[in-house]
Order: structure tokens, then sequence, then C-alpha cells
């Protein structure tokens, strides 16, 4: 009985691939006839690699891409070095440009070189090259010499040292998110609003300048984060900077000699500023709906596995108002204004738990807890309470999932921490 080849589209739009057209989600059936066009197709090679395009055998998806290319070949994972491939010169160098952590290896004989790459611990595709061409020449010139060991340079010539610290699949890593702080609005930066140079009021003493909005984003004093990992509402990364207060005194940043009041809104100076214009670019929350609301949205084309969550709160902390967790699945959930419940029964939501107090989080934890003795800036003890869950869950972009965490009404906490830290792997889609 013949193979059962079918390939799924996993982009959230169309494309096209050996002239087939194929929406979001939907699998292609690849007749037997046309069979050999798609183990020759360097797109659909390259789509496989990044898990735009899975191979299916009628039962299941390969989710790993060199299990796809194996049974997209027939099995066939051996060096070809016939004359007959039908792989050019041409796509093989596209393919190696555009795909760091490319083998290039080559087997030299008498009248031609056989070449052939490794991607993702796979040999696939490779051109024969007779010596004494153009071709041969171009690869004796621009690469010969990178031949036999791994490309481990990007695309600006800068060591790939991601590819030496980190371990698992191709193209994962491993890293920890911490949220915003339940207790403190002020860093409750992804539902806030930029307000770009407002003129702000000088108070009467020429010191302290007021703005019309209170709840100032504090990026740097409030929220923990790795350099460019701030998560996003719509799944990309942003750094620290890009939510920073800028003080402008006519028309002049100021890098010091001022003070900022987060919570009322206010730039203190710590000389006179009297008649002279004072400008303020910030972020704020008031007035904003749904702000104490944070999500992790896995980026486009990745998914996030979540295996461990710790919560962090200090002794002192109050909920004053349920802190509400929740795993949702479904196109753009991430750029909805809220999360109502009639799309939660509707099947949207995954997963839902409030938690109204201490006693509710150490219920639902798991292998105890640790307290950790107030210490430098610490003015209470912190009490870690761990979630290990006993099955690991995904968050995948292909299917518009994310994790939402709330506080309930947009009243704070009351405390000096409470936070989660989620410990996650990045993977392709």
């Amino acid at each position: 009985m013949a193979r059962i080849v079918k390939v799924k589209n996993t982009k959230e739009v169309s494309d096209v691939w050996v002239g087939q057209t194929i929406e979001p989600s939907e699998y292609f059936t690849i007749p037997n006839q046309y069979l050999n066009d798609w183990q020759e197709n360097t797109k659909a090679f390259a789509d496989i690699a990044s898990g735009d395009l899975v191979v299916n055998n009628g039962d299941m998806d390969f989710t790993i891409s060199y299990e796809g290319w194996d049974w997209l070949l027939g099995n066939k994972r051996e060096v070809a070095i016939e004359s007959e491939s039908k792989i050019t010169w041409a796509e093989l160098k596209t393919f190696y440009a555009a795909n760091t952590g490319c083998f290039l290896n080559y087997l030299e004989k008498s009248d031609s070189y056989s070449i052939w790459m490794v991607f993702n611990s796979n040999k696939f595709y490779m051109p024969c090259l007779t010596k004494s061409t153009a071709d041969s020449t171009d690869f004796e010139t621009n690469y010969k010499s990178k031949c036999n060991k791994q490309n481990d340079l990007s695309s600006t010539g800068s060591l790939l040292v991601e590819q030496s610290i980190h371990t698992g699949p191709v193209g994962s890593k491993a890293i920890s998110l911490a949220t915003v702080d339940l207790t403190d609005r002020t860093s409750w930066y992804q539902h806030s609003t930029q307000v770009v140079s407002e003129t702000l009021t000088d108070s009467g003493d020429g010191l302290t300048f007021n703005s019309v909005n209170t709840w100032w984003v504090n990026i740097y004093g409030k929220l923990t984060y790795t350099h460019k990992q701030i998560p996003k509402r719509d799944g990309t990364f942003g750094k620290h900077a890009d939510w920073a207060v800028i003080v402008k005194v006519n028309d002049v940043v100021q890098t010091s000699g001022y003070s900022v009041n987060y919570e009322d809104g206010k730039v203190v100076f710590e000389s006179s500023k009297s008649g002279s214009t004072v400008t303020t670019t910030y972020w704020h929350t008031n007035g904003v709906t749904n702000c104490g609301e944070w999500l992790l949205v896995p980026a486009a084309g990745k998914k996030y596995i979540i295996e461990h969550v710790e919560i962090q709160i200090s002794v002192d902390t109050v909920i004053n108002s349920p802190v509400r967790m929740e795993i949702w699945a479904g196109s753009n959930l991430a750029t909805y204004g809220s999360f109502p419940d009639y799309l939660f029964e509707a099947g949207y939501g995954q997963m839902r738990a409030d938690y109204r107090g201490m006693r509710d989080l150490i219920n639902a934890a798991n292998l105890g807890q640790g307290v950790i003795t107030a210490a430098s800036e610490m003015q209470n003890d912190v009490i870690v309470i761990p979630f290990n869950y006993i099955q690991a869950f995904t968050l995948d972009s292909a299917f518009g999932s994310l994790f939402r965490l709330s506080v309930q009404n947009n009243t704070a906490a009351t405390g000096e921490l409470l936070t989660a830290t989620f410990y996650l792997q990045i993977r392709n889609s």
C-alpha cells in the first residue's frame, strides 16, 4: 500500500507550496505522482524546518522537523551523490544563507564535488558539482573553507553564543519570566497608555510639577526583567527602556536632578525650574480598563512549555480582590478588551482558578513551601509557593493559546510583594 504523505499549513495565513495553495490549519494529501516534486522543493524543506509546514503520515503529525523530512523523502536519509540530483547549487546556497546552524559538507572526487548539508540533525539534498565550472569555482572561492564544520556565525558575523549555552532541541531555549507585582499598580505595564510630551503644571514652588494622570508605570523600580524579555500582550518582547519616563526642561532631556512620584504622577526637582517648560513622556494606568491584567502570549511561530510556576508573596500581603489565573485558546484572544464569562463558557477558556487569599494559594500548591527571610531592601519575609504541574501545559501560538493573570476589579493587594514566576521552555510551534 502506498505511503500517505500529508502536509499541514501551521501559518496564520494561506501559502503556496509546489503550486498548491493551502489554507491555515488545512491538511493537503500529496498525490503520489507529485511526490517527487515535493521531495525536491527547497521552500517546503525550509518551512518544515521552521515549523510553518508540518508533515503527517495519515495518523500523526511529525512535530520534529527531521522526522517530517524522513517521511516526505521516504525514510531515505543517506547522502545522495548522483549527478541526477535536481537540487541546484543556487538553491542550496539560498537555504544555507537563510538558516544559521547548518553544517555544509563535501567529498572531493577527481572531477567533481559531492556536497550535502545538515540542518536540525538531518542530512538532505545536495548537488554534485562538476569541477571547472562557474558553480564549482563559486564553491571553491566562497564556501569550501566553511565546509565540514558548523556555520556558527550570525548574519552579521557575530558568534552565535546561544548555541553554546543552551541544550535541548534545536531552536529551543529555557527562560524564566516574572509577572507584574499585584501589590503595586505602578508595575502594571501591559495595559498602560502612553502620553508623549505632556506639559506639566507647576504647583507654585518651581519644584513640583503635576501631570493630569496618576499611576505612572515604574518599569525600573517595580518590575523584574531579563534584558529584552519583558512580555507584551501581542506576544512580542520589549525592554525596560520602552516604558521609561522621559523628563525634559525647555526641550532638553534631564538625566538627573529630579525624582518621580509614580503614584501621583509628579516630577519633583532638586532646584527651581520656575518659568521653565517641563514636559514628560510616560505610561500610565489612570482610568484604563482591565489595567490589572497580565498576559503570557507565545510569540508567533512559538510554543511555551510550562512545567513549574512559583508564587512569591510577602507575609504582610492581603489579597483585597481575588487573583485569577486562567488559560485561554482561540484566535486573537490577546486583542480582546476583556475575557468575559460567555466566551469562557463557549469553550475559549480552558482553565480558571480564583485565589481569595493565602489559604487558597497554599491549598492549591504542591511539594511544600519555602520562606525567604527579609533581607537587604525587603521589609518582610516572603513565602514561595510552588506549582509543580503533574503534566506540563503548553501555550501554542498555532492555537492562539495564552495564560492570563489578573486581579479582579483592578484592586491591588496590599503588602510588599505578590508576583508569579514562570519557568518555561520556548520551542518552535
